[in-house]
């Protein structure tokens, strides 16, 4: 497992250098790559969101395009056993992306796919094998006051129960914004909740990169309460 994990902040920061393309005047699509892990859990996604009328989709008003495919590996605890667990997961969304005074928000609703892959059996939980199911999703930001900003994100799938959501609070520096950040994710299975701090809109080049870290307190069957860490870049066409 450990060579796992040390292998996924190399493929995030791989994939986000493979994003050399130079932008467009216009944003119309925003690709994403992130990962994160604490003790017994990791994870990783990619994905995009794409502007269906041309639009840019940092200023402009207009329906969206959003995918992402995404893996996570976890172990827990039963009495007489320590399952591994792997996630496979994909969905596709559309929605519309509204800008306001200070600030957008995007919305959208579409289906999602999820494989929970169990290595050994276990009965108390109906997280396993695999489910479609109905998804919405939604984001937004603010700008409260001059350089202090408001973000949140979430998500509800109706495949396992499985919701995430995170809202933070930054002040916006010469090179990178910081403030607080916290958390709330889980499905049926189990239930976390995280607090840390995230460093973001640090601009490397080639992607827009976001870091945070903290403490992550888990509920059930995903890993253990601890330490978290979280990478992610984003890049604009």
């Amino acid at each position: 497992m450990t060579r796992k994990i040390l292998a996924f902040p190399l493929l995030g920061l791989g994939l986000a250098m493979c994003m050399t393309a130079s932008p467009a005047l216009a944003a119309s699509t925003d690709v994403f790559v992130n990962f994160g892990a604490k003790n017994s859990y990791y994870d990783a996604n990619i994905g995009a969101v794409t502007a269906l009328q041309g639009q840019d989709i940092k200023t402009q008003n207009g329906w969206l395009l959003r995918g992402d495919a995404g893996y996570a590996s976890y172990d827990y605890d039963i009495t007489g056993a320590n399952i591994d667990g792997n996630l496979y997961s994909a969905d596709v969304l559309a929605g519309y992306g509204f800008q306001f005074t200070g600030g957008h928000a995007n919305a959208y609703f579409g289906g999602g796919y999820a494989n929970q892959d169990l290595d050994d059996t276990d009965p108390g939980t109906n997280v396993k094998g695999d489910r479609f199911g109905a998804m919405i999703a939604g984001d937004a930001t603010y700008l409260v006051a001059d350089r202090v900003e408001l973000n949140g994100m979430g998500s509800y799938n109706t495949a396992f129960g499985t919701y995430d959501s995170r809202f933070d609070a930054g002040y916006k520096l010469a090179s990178f914004t910081v403030g607080p950040e916290v958390g709330f994710k889980g499905n049926n299975a189990y239930d976390q909740n995280s607090y840390g701090v995230a460093l973001s809109d640090i601009d490397l080049g080639f992607a827009n990169t976001r870091i945070a870290a903290g403490y992550a307190n888990t509920n059930g069957r995903a890993g253990d309460s601890s330490l978290y860490g979280t990478l992610g870049f984003e890049r604009s066409f």
